[in-house]
């Protein structure tokens, strides 16, 4: 029933969270050909391998408060604490040109949003757990059969998520039910003991043929697929193509996972995801895209010097703020304080 953390997960996650960055950034944004396959193909899997893998490692507690307090330490605490920081930088450096207070908190709390909105990811993904561990204790408490509250769980999202469509600030309800179908998916494949069915050479060979037809015919067949912007096409045939593209990227993780160098980065920018994340939008939009292009000019070596110096900047702030007393508590969950 259970699954220990592997490497091959953390390389899965590490490929996930690269490919968010994708839409992000002016130098992919620029090239045509990278825009199109971004939106054509990579939208399918990178978003949805993250949640899903997140239902792999999904563990359920009976504990409510101490399973919030813990999710709470690792996806918003960060988040709280990087608004507080960036805000209070703001509003003093406006206190220090002469602007009022509600001037500069409005400008900070808009700069805010504009610069590091990427982080929707973690809170949508912070609330889907909570949700889901609800869901799962009352499943414990009321319900014998788990095969069957599973099936109905899933059905039930599936028709919900074409009904449903509310909205708020930092959340788009339709996205959540589907984070939570994912996250559903991939902990019942944990639960039921199928994980091994995901690495038979048989089941990627189907996946990947299988998902190079419904690519193919994914304009025919309704295949859509973008969670930030509330979009999700037919549900079975979108489900099939969005499930084959992870196990093809699973597959691919766990060959990767084999090469010490390669797996070693990855997994480092697993575990740096939050501060990818976070940063990278500012750090490669903001700060290198201007400078790197007025000194290289924009081509291809320009682009890749931004990329390598964006995603070694984000690693870097990740490596020393835990060295940073007080911060790294604030930015860091406690497992992972733990050991320095």
């Amino acid at each position: 029933m259970s699954t220990s953390r592997n490497l091959t997960l953390d390389v899965a996650k590490g490929i996930s969270i690269l490919l968010m960055t994708v839409s992000h950034l002016s130098i992919f944004q620029d090239n045509p050909t990278v825009s199109w396959f971004n939106t054509n193909y990579l939208f399918f899997f990178r978003l949805p391998l993250f949640i899903f893998i997140s239902g792999l490692l999904f563990v359920p507690q009976d504990k409510l408060l101490k399973f919030v307090v813990n999710k709470f330490d690792g996806l918003i605490k960060p988040i709280i604490t990087l608004f507080i920081l960036f805000s209070s930088a703001v509003v003093v450096f406006g206190l220090i040109k002469g602007e009022s207070l509600g001037v500069s908190y409005t400008k900070a709390d808009i700069i805010f949003q504009n610069l590091f909105f990427p982080l929707w990811f973690p809170i949508t993904l912070f609330i889907a757990q909570f949700l889901y561990n609800i869901i799962l204790y009352f499943k414990k408490k009321h319900l014998k059969s788990t095969s069957t509250f599973v099936t109905i769980f899933i059905l039930l999202l599936a028709v919900f998520a074409h009904f449903i469509d509310l909205h708020s600030k930092v959340l788009v309800v339709n996205s959540l039910i589907f984070f939570l179908y994912l996250l559903a998916v991939g902990y019942s494949i944990k639960y039921m003991n199928w994980i091994y069915l995901i690495y038979k050479p048989i089941t990627l060979i189907v996946s990947t043929l299988l998902l190079v037809v419904l690519l193919y015919l994914k304009d025919d067949l309704g295949i859509k697929l973008d969670l930030y912007h509330n979009v999700f096409g037919k549900f079975i045939p979108t489900t099939l193509t969005l499930l084959c593209a992870i196990v093809v990227v699973l597959n691919l993780a766990k060959f990767i996972a084999k090469i010490p160098v390669l797996s070693s980065f990855f997994a480092l920018c697993s575990k740096a995801s939050f501060f990818i994340l976070a940063f990278h939008f500012i750090l490669g939009n903001k700060v290198l895209y201007p400078v790197i292009n007025k000194l290289l000019g924009q081509n291809l070596v320009s682009n890749i010097v931004q990329y390598v110096l964006m995603l070694s900047l984000c690693i870097l702030i990740y490596k020393v703020i835990f060295y940073i007393p007080f911060i790294n508590k604030l930015l860091l969950p406690k497992k992972a304080l733990k050991n320095v």
